[in-house]
């Protein structure tokens, strides 16, 4: 038999690859670049090593290494202040979430904050009053030091304005309202969804140093408060109300004997719309505030109020040794004892 001869395969032409244009060289650095950049979000540093890297595939082709290196210096400075940035507002979001999810650390270097109010706008407008330690226990930095700095600033302030501001009357309740107010609802009048707006008080006042009490209860619209007490430096009683509260009480605190339950069903309650107004009245712009616990306070009155010395955070941010002076400080200044937040 003759073998059969195979028949050689057919060769397939070769296709030739031409050399990449000048531009298409180019093209591919630049998107080399690009890719490196995009990927480029942990940290500044592996600008670095992007830039060793890149400076060694273009040590081959010395046509276009000086211009590469060049755009690679515009992409480090970029970079750098974009992360540098980024980073920023990555710390004061931090900031935020912890101080709106703990109540007590509202209180920052005098500032006592709501927790709707505090926004990271608000941060950065005041990152350096924020990012302040303010409490310094000695002979210089006492409580009664402060607020004689507080009151003589408000005074010098109030005197340069009294030529520009007219002449009314301090005792109604519509003019302390209208100047520099702004009257929110309480939240169970409005949505959950809303922004909550805080009143300022206004420059008048009459008493540089309050003293705030306070007796709140749980209920089911959240913490609401049962009673206000408001005296001065010397321990006399400035106010003294029950307040009706809107929602269901839950749990009440501790303290309250039955003798003081007996007397709230006796006295007549105000609504917190008028104890909002009866404290504006008292209370002034460059009045200091003096308590314990004042964050949940201030929170649920929708307040806010810039001189505030709340004993509880001074105590938290004393070192040891100052403690005990922190300690006889805060029985000297506040005469009574009345609950101050809810357990």
């Amino acid at each position: 038999m003759q073998k059969q001869q195979q028949e050689p395969p057919l060769l397939q032409p070769k296709l030739v690859h031409s050399q990449p244009a000048a531009l298409d060289v180019r093209t591919q650095y630049l998107k080399l670049i690009y890719a490196e950049a995009r990927k480029l979000r942990k940290s500044v540093a592996e600008v670095v090593d992007l830039e060793f890297n890149l400076a060694e595939k273009c040590s081959t082709s010395t046509t276009y290494a000086m211009e590469v290196r060049h755009l690679l210096a515009q992409l480090k400075t970029t970079v750098k202040k974009r992360v540098e940035k980024r980073n920023q507002l990555i710390a004061f979001r931090k900031l935020v979430r912890s101080l709106r999810t703990t109540e007590t650390n509202l209180e920052l270097s005098g500032y006592v904050l709501s927790r709707p109010l505090f926004n990271e706008q608000f941060i950065i407008e005041n990152r350096n009053n924020v990012l302040r330690v303010c409490l310094k226990c000695n002979s210089e930095f006492t409580i009664a030091s402060r607020i004689s700095k507080t009151s003589e600033s408000s005074k010098t302030s109030k005197s340069s304005n009294t030529s520009s501001t007219t002449s009314a009357d301090e005792n109604s309740a519509e003019d302390v309202v209208e100047c520099q107010h702004i009257y929110t609802a309480h939240p169970c009048e409005l949505e959950a969804s809303a922004p909550f707006l805080m009143p300022i008080p206004s420059s008048r006042f009459i008493f540089d140093v309050v003293i705030l009490h306070s007796e709140m209860v749980y209920t089911s619209l959240g913490a609401e408060i049962e009673r206000l007490k408001l005296s001065d430096r010397h321990g006399k009683v400035l106010y003294d109300k029950q307040v009706a509260t809107t929602g269901e009480v839950w749990l009440e605190s501790p303290e309250t004997t039955k003798s003081t339950k007996s007397e709230n069903f006796n006295c007549s309650k105000i609504s917190f719309a008028q104890l909002r107004i009866d404290y504006m009245r008292i209370i002034g712009r460059g009045t200091t505030i003096l308590g314990c616990n004042l964050a949940q306070v201030f929170s649920s009155l929708r307040l806010l109020h810039k001189n505030v010395i709340d004993f509880a955070i001074e105590l938290q941010r004393a070192p040891s040794e100052c403690k005990g002076d922190c300690t006889n400080e805060m029985q000297l200044w506040l005469h009574d004892r009345v609950v101050n937040s809810v357990p």
